[in-house]
């Protein structure tokens, strides 16, 4: 979505750019075939014109930016809490089952306590390099806060369901046996399926779901 934006507003600087350009060649060009010559003002008109545009387009990149800056996790790169109450409320208005799961990683805390915080945000990294690379673009993926993650489904039915458990499970499987210098981790997950008029519980059954996964022993997935 953003590379999409990006092309957009950098479609719209090159095309304005060119119309600016063949305006001001027009008004030479008509001057050097005519004894009127160059309008003064024509000309101001259109400088007045070109930096008029340009600061419009400057403005826009900036407030992109900075959208894209609000709505995004320093650390991880991934989609922060602020991003999904957004789509959060775009979602109120589809009628289309969507799903929740929520995520965090196992025993955490004592990971931080022992190897250091600069440890515990490498572990946040990977977890969420592959939760990017596991889910793919129709179905968001959010760093919500510490060790906690959030995945929203906006196509949800019953193989998907499974597919999901099927993911959690790779991505488990994958922290368990990786053989890199990080201390060995799992996650623990609680998926919860919903209609549009229940978005709001989300959250909350979501994290129920997580918390009967971890009292079974974590590197998992629960569903409500």
């Amino acid at each position: 979505l953003h590379l999409y934006k990006s092309y957009r507003l950098t479609l719209q600087v090159v095309v304005g750019g060119y119309l600016v350009l063949l305006t001001l060649a027009g008004i030479y060009f008509n001057a050097l075939y005519t004894s009127s010559g160059i309008s003064r003002g024509s000309m101001i008109a259109a400088i007045v014109f070109y930096y008029g545009y340009y600061n419009s387009v400057q403005y826009k990149a900036e407030h992109q930016r900075y959208s894209q800056i609000a709505s995004q996790d320093g650390l991880t790169g991934l989609s922060n809490r602020y991003a999904y109450n957004q789509i959060n409320k775009e979602l109120k208005l589809s009628d289309e089952p969507i799903g929740f799961l929520m995520l965090d990683i196992d025993k955490f805390k004592a990971i931080n306590d022992e190897f250091g915080h600069d440890i515990g945000d490498r572990i946040l990294s990977k977890v969420a390099d592959y939760l990017r690379i596991t889910f793919n673009e129709t179905e968001y993926v959010f760093r919500i806060g510490g060790d906690e993650f959030g995945v929203l489904f906006t196509e949800l039915n019953q193989d998907e369901v499974e597919r999901i458990i099927d993911k959690i499970d790779m991505i488990n499987k994958m922290l368990l046996t990786e053989n890199d210098t990080l201390p060995i981790t799992s996650i623990s997950a609680g998926l919860v399926t919903s209609g549009s008029n229940r978005i709001e519980k989300l959250y909350v059954e979501a994290d129920r779901a997580r918390y009967i996964t971890k009292s079974n022993g974590g590197a998992g997935c629960a569903i409500l």
